[in-house]
């Protein structure tokens, strides 16, 4: 783990600026003024906004903006209020095209589950808006920042680029140089409608995204991610790019580490991909960690479920990081607690008891284990508890310091734990844990 390594950095790479079709109804003149005003706003780096004319309120109407769609294929179509523009948006849909809307629209949002189809809404309510004024009316818009946020969510579904929370694109250093990778692209499979959760399941070449946080907040920590998906894909999104930016906005450099998936063939004696990954991505955070304004001393690792499972491996490692984060992990490879999707993944279907052994690690813990935060939750049904608890027996007999937040609901896989319940608390007292126990994190840089 004390290697060295190269890795060829530079800004992740979006097909900008995107050709986006704005919808108004030739018919209405406030229609007109609203799609006018959002085109002269729309950043150039991104969008190349035009302004689509679709007068529906006949069937010829209809037909020509379907032929329009289908012919010059926009990459996305925004459709602020009007008639017109709702029936623009659902053939949109219809024709795979990302579609956003100023305000939600339940049917819309229907059929984009149903065909597949990408569709996400501002929200008038949830924007900041800005009025301009006419001589006859008043136009309630969206912010235009709020209307290319969603529009940069949309259009990233089922790609390999993503944005910072600021909408740039993040520096992303290749990996793999001491290992080999792949010349095949990476698969990737969107799961998600209004906005991307993608679980990448082929990894061709392993990348870490760099998101640092504004320099007037920086502390000078850092934590490498390491995403779920059972060692069968790698749940980029909501475990990996959706933590990162997080962590940014609240002075810490989050970098997702987008592994290589598990090759049981390689033979017992060979270091699994994804641990491979994981210490050659500890290695470059720690080389450039002057050049991004971090403490080497204060990187540490977060995983999620398998990825977890990862992070308790580095916690063992020479050269373990700072402090280790387990979220629902998986830490044993024990058939009676572990998760078999990823006992078969990492090990093949009939992996010997000493090989077995070697990845479950509640076993032979030592005190020189890094200080971990554990989360987890009782009904768990994908990555048991009991993995959490063996595992917090072992760090307390050690006598490593250690910290769990076990919740009585929450199931498996509920990342920031945005959608509520008792898992919502856990990013924040988190961060309190890092706080008290890695106390220096928390420094103004030197």
């Amino acid at each position: 783990m004390n290697g060295t390594t190269s890795a060829s950095a530079g800004a992740m790479k979006a097909p900008t600026p995107f050709r986006l079709a704005i919808l108004f109804d030739d018919a209405d003149e406030a229609s007109l003024a609203r799609a006018a005003t959002m085109r002269n706003g729309f950043d150039p780096t991104w969008f190349a906004p035009e302004l689509w004319p679709a007068r529906l309120a006949r069937f010829s109407g209809l037909m020509r903006l379907a032929w329009q769609l289908r012919s010059r294929r926009p990459a996305a179509l925004y459709a602020p209020v009007s008639r017109g523009a709702n029936w623009g948006a659902i053939l949109g849909v219809l024709f795979g095209i990302p579609v956003v809307t100023d305000s939600p629209r339940p049917g819309i949002a229907r059929l984009a589950r149903l065909v597949r189809g990408r569709y996400a809404a501002v929200g008038l309510d949830a924007a900041a808006s800005l009025a301009k004024t006419s001589s006859a009316m008043t136009l309630a818009l969206p912010a235009i920042e709020g209307v290319e946020h969603v529009l940069r969510e949309v259009l990233q579904m089922g790609s390999s680029w993503t944005t910072t929370r600021e909408g740039r694109l993040p520096m992303q250093l290749a990996l793999g140089t001491r290992y080999g990778g792949s010349a095949m692209a990476d698969r990737i499979e969107e799961r998600g409608v209004s906005r991307p959760d993608r679980s990448v399941r082929f990894v061709g070449r392993p990348t870490l995204t760099v998101f640092l946080p504004e320099r007037p907040i920086a502390t000078g920590t850092a934590i490498v991610i390491c995403p779920g998906g059972g060692y069968a894909g790698v749940t980029i999104d909501k475990e990996g790019h959706d933590v990162a930016r997080w962590l940014a906005a609240r002075g810490i450099a989050g970098l997702v580490l987008k592994y290589r998936l598990p090759q049981s063939d390689r033979g017992d004696a060979a270091l699994p991909l994804p641990m491979a990954d994981l210490d050659e991505a500890l290695v470059v955070t720690r080389a450039h960690a002057a050049v991004w304004g971090i403490r080497s001393d204060r990187i540490g690792a977060m995983g999620f479920s398998a990825g977890g499972h990862m992070v308790a491996w580095a916690s063992r490692s020479a050269g373990s990081p700072a402090f280790a984060i387990l979220v629902y992990p998986v830490i044993s490879m024990d058939r009676a607690i572990t998760h078999a999707g990823s006992r078969k993944a990492l090990l093949g279907k009939s992996p010997s008891d000493v090989m077995a052994g070697r990845y479950s690690f509640e076993r032979a813990v030592t005190p020189d284990v890094c200080p971990t935060f554990i989360v987890h939750a009782r009904d768990d049904t994908v990555a048991k508890p009991e993995n959490s608890f063996v595992y917090l027996e072992a760090l307390r007999a050690a006598t490593v310091p250690v910290e769990a937040m076990i919740c009585d609901q929450g199931g498996h896989g509920f990342g920031l734990g945005i959608h509520g319940g008792e898992v919502a608390n856990w990013p924040d007292r988190c961060l309190e844990w890092i706080a008290t126990t890695i106390a220096a994190c928390w420094k103004p840089s030197s």
